[in-house]
């Protein structure tokens, strides 16, 4: 047997506490060194300041971990990028075959911050410095490199545009991923994040093979708030604010070399999305829409769609002075804010998704499409137009829209629309197009119950006179074929009134009433037939059926108008009812209502068994909108005459004369409200005046018809026999606010004759008080003052 001689066992027992020692030594001495030399040495490996607290490496294990890692950005003292904790095990062994493995590396808890400023991102330089680092090819063998399991846990990252600015956060980002081989031209992750500033939540799966850059994503997004896109919009408009949710389960597959190379199928829900000036104020929402899709290949050019859902959407359009809008305020007129147009030095995420979408719509075109059911459900339109001399305003609610079976395979794709118009009127739509060629399609459309009172703001406007009486019904067939139109149009307005005419300095003079005489048919009624042929982008109105019906009329109707119009009125009596009309702002009765007032509380007096209600119906928008005016003015007059500090009459028909949009009131009310965001009189006019006080004048205005009202029943002593019902809600249907009497039972023939007398005497061309020359030295002075400034 082999002895081992003791001065051999020293040897070896020194050898074995040397190495022992060594190891020790080296285990304690190559972690400080391994943080000297990175601290030291940080501009040869990244072309950074790195920082640590503590590092911990173990060469025999081949373990890594590092406490509080810091790197900063180049030249400078902010943070770039930062982690509580980096743990990394290296696979030793197989640095012997020039293979460096990492077996598994987590991050915890990091932190970083992107900083673009256009085209300039602040991690350039990194890449940069890695480039100088690339070597040409030699003849030794491959250097192959693993990096394996790779955690982040409860990461954070900024993003911050400087040019725009842009700043954003994701928070709680987790990332798992089985690592790349260097073999293996592929990587899968797992990923979790929150959105920073707002609510949402992405879990998702990615892959990708890089030779290729062909990638697969599984999605869920959960509640992700669109609110932080809104801050690119500082580059795009004036001023805007946008948001919304945004639920989905996607599956997606693609390729970053072509956009278009894009498979997707899932379900993706937008809810309470908004667009407009401020969080307070939308021009364009819906409260959900729901896209089911089944499959879309736009680089197969197919789209299959289960369904897609828009619910309560809504949609308000503007206009206003000096051929303004509430687009063009805010984006300026045809795109002239600098920023609409695509700057190729910055980027801007909403362009971005807009371009795309414009490179889809063009897509979908020209590809095979198949929508089993669409739904456009309780829309709301508006249009206001704050130009004229008073607001016109018109609402679609609700709209909707559905269609079924939209599929390029099939001969026509059917879409039916029905919409009720506010204050009143309802629209009814059917198309027929064909799907593979939007040349060919029919439309068959009914606009009805439409109150021609609705467009006195136009008709005083550029006329002076209003219509208090009418109903407007259009309706139309259009069968188009190879884009050549060939359609009809029919347009009825039964019982057709003139108003008294307006006299004011912003209006026009039409005659109206001679114009009326003229296209007004036997009957009480206009109506027309337009037809229109030609190309879609070019049509012709043949207004020869106009022409030839005026020509009858004057004629024909002279002799068969008395005959008609007695039919006309036993159709209407029922209709009628027994109304008192108001003129906006007055409180006294004319002298026709008076005197059927009078009628009725002397037949109330010989009956004293016979009592009326009398409920009201207040149009009190325009009420406060013409006392909002008029006040305003009057503000306005009083500046001009600083010794002046009531008004007569005199005052009052001056002021009433004035136009609210003469320069020099409108200077007046501009520096008034220079500080606000209001882009229309009557906005302005409340903010300055105030909602109250405006109120208070409407009130006041109210209690004073009533006075006015009931006076000829006081006197009788009968205002008992008067009872006064709650006011009627909603708009009147003629445009002004009016007293309906019921007597609850069937109409005494003394005051049927009474209503009648005083409806045809208010219908009759009367001359307004503003058009007696004794006035006419008034209108001379406004204009002097309009045209003085003064």
């Amino acid at each position: 047997m082999f002895k081992i001689s003791s001065r051999l066992k020293k040897w070896l027992i020194g050898i074995a506490i040397a190495i022992v020692v060594f190891f020790a030594v080296l285990l304690l001495c190559i972690s400080p060194l391994a943080k000297y030399f990175v601290e030291k040495y940080d501009d040869v490996i990244l072309g950074r300041k790195i920082r640590m607290s503590w590092i911990y490496v173990n060469p025999l294990t081949g373990h890594v971990y590092i406490k509080n890692l810091r790197v900063y950005e180049n030249h400078s003292d902010s943070l770039f990028f930062t982690a509580k904790a980096v743990s990394a095990d290296f696979s030793m062994f197989k640095l012997l075959y020039k293979t460096y493995e990492i077996n598994s590396i987590i991050v915890y808890s990091p932190w970083g911050r992107i900083i673009q400023n256009k085209r300039q991102i602040n991690f350039q330089d990194i890449i940069d410095h890695y480039r100088r680092k690339d070597r040409t090819p030699n003849n030794n063998p491959p250097t192959h490199f693993n990096i394996l399991n790779c955690v982040i846990k409860d990461g954070e990252f900024h993003y911050d545009e400087t040019s725009i600015p842009v700043t954003y956060y994701i928070k709680h980002v987790n990332i798992e991923s089985p690592g790349k081989w260097w073999d293996i031209d592929s990587m899968s992750y797992k990923v979790s994040l929150e959105s920073g500033p707002t609510s949402g939540v992405i879990n998702a799966t990615y892959s990708m093979v890089f030779k290729t850059l062909a990638f697969r994503i599984k999605a869920t997004v959960d509640s992700f708030d669109l609110k932080p896109l809104s801050q690119y919009m500082r580059v795009l408009s004036n001023y805007g604010n946008f948001g919304g949710n945004v639920i989905s389960k996607v599956e997606i597959e693609g390729n970053m070399h072509d956009k278009l190379s894009l498979k997707t199928r899932g379900i993706v829900t937008i809810d309470r999305f908004h667009f407009g000036p401020s969080t307070h104020e939308d021009y364009a929402s819906f409260q959900h829409l729901v896209l089911d899709l089944d499959e879309g290949d736009p680089g197969g050019k197919k789209y299959l769609i289960d369904s897609i859902m828009i619910d309560r959407p809504y949609f308000r359009y503007e206009r206003y002075d000096n051929n303004q809008d509430n687009f063009s305020l805010m984006f300026g007129k045809a795109g002239s804010r600098p920023g609409v147009n695509a700057n190729p030095e910055q980027f801007n995420l909403i362009l971005k998704i807009a371009e795309y979408l414009v490179d889809l719509a063009k897509n979908f075109a020209q590809s095979y499409y198949r929508i089993d059911k669409f739904t456009l459900h309780k829309g709301d339109l508006i249009f206001n137009d704050f130009s004229l001399r008073e607001k016109f305003s018109v609402e679609a609610m609700p709209v909707v829209l559905r269609a079924d079976s939209i599929d390029r395979h099939h001969e026509r794709m059917q879409f039916k629309l029905n919409a009720t118009t506010k204050p009143y009127g309802d629209i009814t739509m059917d198309m027929s197009v064909d799907p593979n060629d939007f040349g060919y399609f029919d439309v068959a459309y009914n606009v009805f119950k439409i109150p021609v009172s609705v467009f006195n703001p136009y008709l005083i406007t550029y006329t002076s006179f209003p219509m208090d009486r009418g109903t407007l019904q259009f309706t139309g067939n259009w069968t188009v074929e190879d884009s050549m139109i060939n359609a009809t149009n029919h347009l009825l307005i039964m019982d057709p009134r003139v108003g008294r005419r307006v006299m004011r300095s912003d209006t026009k003079w039409v005659p109206m009433p001679f114009l009326m005489s003229l296209i007004r048919e036997p009957g009480e009624a206009i109506q027309y037939e337009v037809p229109v042929h030609g190309k879609l982008a070019k049509p012709v109105f043949e207004f020869k059926n106009v022409f030839t019906t005026i020509a009858r009329n004057i004629f024909v109707k002279p002799f068969t108008t008395p005959y008609l119009f007695e039919v006309k009125k036993l159709e209407n009596t029922v209709d009628k009812m027994l109304l008192v009309k108001w003129e906006m702002r007055e409180a006294t009765l004319n002298p026709v209502q008076q005197k059927f007032i009078g009628k009725t509380a002397k037949f109330l007096k010989q009956h004293p068994d016979f009592s009326i209600s009398v409920s009201s119906q207040v149009y009190t928008d325009k009420e406060k909108e013409h006392i909002a005016f008029f006040e305003l003015k009057k503000k306005y007059y009083l500046t001009t005459m600083p010794a002046k500090h009531e008004i007569n009459a005199f005052d009052s028909v001056i002021i009433e004369l004035m136009s609210v949009k003469d320069s020099a009131v409108t200077h007046y009310l501009d520096k008034l409200t220079a500080d606000t965001m209001l882009f229309n009189v009557q906005q302005k006019c409340n903010y300055v005046l105030g909602e109250n006080f405006i109120t208070g004048k409407l009130n006041q205005l109210l209690q004073e018809r009533k006075n006015a009202f009931l006076a000829a029943f006081n006197e009788n002593g009968i205002a008992s026999q008067v009872k006064f019902t709650r006011p009627e809600p909603g708009i009147p249907f003629n445009g002004y606010s009016r007293y309906k009497i019921d007597y609850g039972g069937n109409l005494p023939p003394e005051l049927r004759k009474a209503y009648t007398e005083m409806d045809e005497l208010n219908n009759e061309n009367i001359r307004s008080k503003y058009k007696s020359k004794r006035w006419l030295p008034k209108v001379k002075g406004i204009q002097q003052i309009n045209n003085s400034g003064k």
